[in-house]
């Protein structure tokens, strides 16, 4: 059996089945691959002996410890459920397109990032989430397939989130520039009812100041 400290590097490599929209692995083939002794022997034996056997026990024991780091790894379970179209038993599943969580080693790479870089890396993050929410609804639908309705409705949600963000922040860029616009319009028809003066007089900027802090003054409100 494999030292604990080399689980997490195990079950980072696990790949299951692929059933309705789910990749799904059984909790034995996940203790096989640690190296937990199996208990093949035990078949055909009383329930007795089978709850009492030393090897069995030790499964069961493995098998509560790896629980969490399965869900560390964006696995969810363990559950009995359909493991593929002929075979049912306790595992785990998850979204295929489901990452594991960033490894310790990873994170610190992260935080050393160029500060400089970051605009760039954060583009490139939207867009690979983007993408992954595109495959999520792009999956077909299993209305029998309660993890894969709660991704798609998650993956829906945020999108619109996202959507009404940005009409949102057009909105009021718009706005902006509308205001803008009425207020130098404004000003130059002010311009014109004014007497006229030299360019390089102080007069001109002066009148200038003057007209438009009124002007302004009273465009602000209708931005609202």
């Amino acid at each position: 059996m494999l030292p604990p400290d080399q689980w997490d590097e195990v079950i980072n490599r696990l790949t299951g089945t692929l059933y309705r929209g789910t990749e799904r692995i059984s909790s034995a083939a996940i203790l096989n691959a640690l190296g937990v002794p199996p208990c093949e022997h035990l078949t055909g034996l009383p329930r007795g002996e089978i709850l009492n056997d030393p090897a069995l026990k030790v499964r069961t024991r493995i098998g509560k410890l790896v629980a969490s780091r399965m869900r560390n790894m964006g696995w969810t379970g363990p559950k009995v459920m359909r493991l593929d179209a002929n075979r049912s038993g306790q595992g785990y599943w998850r979204i295929p397109s489901a990452f594991p969580r960033v490894a310790p080693e990873v994170a610190d790479d992260l935080r050393d990032t160029d500060a400089d870089a970051l605009p760039e890396q954060l583009e490139t993050v939207c867009r690979l989430g983007l993408r992954e929410i595109r495959r999520i609804l792009r999956l077909p639908l299993d209305e029998g397939n309660a993890g894969l309705l709660r991704a798609k409705v998650t993956a829906g949600v945020a999108a619109i989130n996202a959507q009404l963000r940005a009409d949102e922040s057009r909105m009021r860029t718009r706005a902006t520039s509308d205001v803008l616009d009425r207020l130098e319009k404004l000003i130059r028809e002010q311009r014109k009812l004014l007497p006229q003066r030299d360019a390089g007089s102080t007069f001109a900027g002066e009148v200038d100041a003057a007209v438009a802090e009124p002007i302004k003054q009273s465009v602000e409100p209708n931005s609202a």
